[in-house]
């Protein structure tokens, strides 16, 4: 499949300005400077990403990263006209990687608009219905409105799709951004509980208030400590499978765990709570090519009552991923 693409509305407006100096997405900037981007331009013309067998961010995570910074690398080819992403030999995917994947590819193709240049985005949808409509409602197709691939009325009543981004990616389109957090959480706690209802259930008052608190704290540390505001909430559920799965997905952009510690004075107290960990496995020689003082220093800050907002022992801090994996459990 090889569809037109229609211009997204970032496209729009630097067309209708001339003038308008439009920097790199952040997201795509800090990519492109991870050491898992390949550093080096092409001089293809053609930028093609084979989406793997099993696209996943939890079942395959090396595969589902080589597949998004190869489409990411498509930003620094000096004569990239093309980006094809193959999804046709996909056999299993999640929504997280899709969702960082389309977010990625909406990001190359508005750098080159920002740079005056085309890219011609194209795709091969898998075979599979339920693969196909997974994405044909979520992927790039949905976000770039590409009306000859759109799902059919009768198609969106099989499913349930939830789609939101920060404030960050709002401001181009000039929309209040008062309360606009909050107003994502009530969204979010309504598609849940529709999901729900498809079962003839629904949360209980007492689940809904845990749910906004978690998924808040959730976007609240994006904000707090990434640096920047750049996150995305995803939601899907296809109601014609045999098993209904309502998956959700958060993610952001920006500082890593480890940096957010490693930028923090040496005699703070997050710092003091995690070197005793760095200085043992340090002293026993653990440390090498494969496992690194920052890796450690990522699983440290994600142990109960570990953050790197806490001042004094009497912070409470660093117990949301914890609460929220509780919550889901339950």
């Amino acid at each position: 499949v090889q569809p037109q693409v229609a211009a997204a509305p970032i496209e729009k407006k630097i067309a209708a300005a001339p003038s308008l100096k439009v920097e790199r997405s952040e997201a795509l900037a800090m990519m492109l400077s991870s050491s898992l981007h390949s550093g080096h331009k092409s001089l293809r013309t053609t930028q093609y990403v084979q989406v793997p067998e099993t696209f996943s961010i939890i079942r395959a995570p090396k595969d589902a990263l080589k597949a998004i910074y190869a489409t990411c690398d498509a930003a620094v080819g000096d004569r990239i006209k093309n980006l094809i992403l193959d999804h046709s030999k996909v056999k299993f995917i999640d929504l997280a990687a899709e969702a960082l994947l389309d977010r990625m590819a909406l990001d190359v193709i508005k750098d080159f608009s920002r740079r005056r240049r085309r890219i011609a985005p194209r795709g091969t949808l898998p075979i599979d219905r339920k693969l196909n409509t997974f994405l044909r409602s979520i992927g790039i197709i949905e976000s770039l409105d590409i009306k000859n691939l759109k799902l059919s009325p009768d198609e969106e009543k099989t499913v349930k799709v939830f789609k939101k981004e920060s404030k960050h990616a709002q401001k181009l389109l000039r929309i209040d951004l008062s309360d606009y957090k909050e107003s994502i959480l009530i969204k979010l706690d309504k598609y849940l509980n529709e999901c729900l209802n498809e079962h003839g259930w629904k949360l209980t008052g007492k689940a809904r208030a845990e749910f906004a608190r978690y998924t808040g704290e959730i976007l609240g540390n994006a904000e707090d400590h990434s640096g920047t505001d750049d996150w995305t909430v995803v939601g899907y559920l296809d109601k014609t499978d045999d098993t209904h799965w309502c998956e959700l997905a958060i993610f952001n952009f920006g500082k890593s765990f480890a940096r957010t510690f490693n930028e923090l004075p040496t005699d703070s107290l997050p710092i003091k709570a995690v070197t005793p960990y760095i200085d043992n496995h340090e002293s026993r020689g653990f440390f090498g090519p494969k496992w690194k003082r920052d890796d450690l220093v990522m699983v440290a800050a994600l142990q109960g009552m570990i953050s790197s907002k806490n001042i004094n022992e009497k912070d409470t801090r660093g117990r949301g991923t914890v609460d929220l994996i509780t919550f889901f459990q339950r």
